[in-house]
């Protein structure tokens, strides 16, 4: 069986390390719709919190999550030294930056984070090139790897191992649960941001470019929203209303389980399992949180059905 002890990791402001593994508890998680990994988690230890520059994650030999030590406490309460942590993932900063406004001719992914000023995040290789995009202004960073993702396959942009940033799946790994002892499996519908239908205006100032959801129909939400002429989409004004009307539908629908252990997975693996009626064949991850504590170490997977995910 793999090695997954857990193991915190902090560099500090000169540039030395020091390590903890005496854990109280810990979560780590990644979404297929969020631009960064988030681990939080209190030990047996102490250090000096002003002097910490990132937090790094490892579970055995696998490394999970490198960030910033956004919330960092030392604790000594009745004898005993506590540390807290919460961190972001570094790719975080994709959002919180802007993205140089203007047109990008011939860019790849690679050419479109060039321009995001967040030198800590890598990028998948090899992508499609696209004849251009345009940016707007006071668009961030992971705004625009979202329009450069839409018109070079069509898709959104997630985050692979800590602070990669792909677009399509890394490989087609497929991992079987049958064997693994289940603690929960449940289901269920987020429906609070759908959108039912999406006007876009066009060249002639009319909104004559229209996307609806016959899903939202049947469900009887009823939200519509009007968007100007962007220059974004000028490429396809189609396709305007139907990537918010796509993006608001996000994890609309999901099932998942809770299972003993860990076992490295990623975003979009897929998942394979036949246990006790529980049957979920060739669904695609979409959110891994892995807890541990003293009650042993608990991976819980949702799989989303929505216009990007299975």
């Amino acid at each position: 069986m793999a090695d997954i002890t857990p193991l915190m990791e902090l560099t500090y402001l000169n540039g030395s390390t020091e390590e903890f593994g005496n854990f109280v508890y810990f979560r780590y998680e990644k979404e297929r719709y969020t631009p960064y990994t988030y681990f939080e988690a209190e030990l047996i230890g102490s250090t000096r919190p002003q002097a910490v520059a990132t937090v790094r994650f490892y579970m055995g030999s696998r490394y999970l999550h490198w960030g910033t030590a956004d919330i960092f406490e030392c604790v000594n309460e009745r004898g005993k030294n506590v540390i807290k942590v919460c961190s972001y993932g570094i790719s975080k900063q994709l959002g919180q930056n802007y993205s140089e406004p203007g047109m990008i001719t011939q860019p790849d992914l690679g050419a479109v984070i060039a321009r995001c000023g967040v030198p800590d995040v890598s990028y998948q290789s090899g992508t499609n090139t696209v004849n251009y995009i345009y940016i707007n202004e006071k668009t961030t960073a992971w705004e625009a790897l979202h329009i450069y993702c839409e018109k070079a396959y069509n898709t959104v942009p997630y985050i692979y191992l800590n602070n990669t940033v792909r677009c399509t799946p890394h490989s087609n790994t497929t991992r079987n649960y049958s064997d693994k002892r289940i603690i929960k499996t449940r289901s269920g519908v987020r429906l609070g941001n759908l959108l039912s239908d999406v006007y876009s205006e066009g060249t002639s100032g009319s909104y004559d470019h229209h996307s609806s959801s016959s899903y939202t129909a049947q469900r009887h939400i009823r939200r519509r929203k009007y968007y100007g002429m962007d220059r974004e989409w000028l490429y396809d004004l189609d396709r305007q209303p139907k990537y918010y009307l796509d993006y608001s539908q996000r994890g609309r629908q999901y099932t998942g389980f809770v299972y003993e252990g860990f076992q490295n997975e990623e975003l979009r693996d897929i998942v394979n399992i036949n246990q006790s009626g529980f049957i979920m064949n060739l669904k695609e991850i979409s959110c891994i949180t892995v807890r541990g504590s003293k009650n042993g170490i608990f991976t819980e997977l949702l799989c989303y059905e929505d216009e990007y995910c299975n």
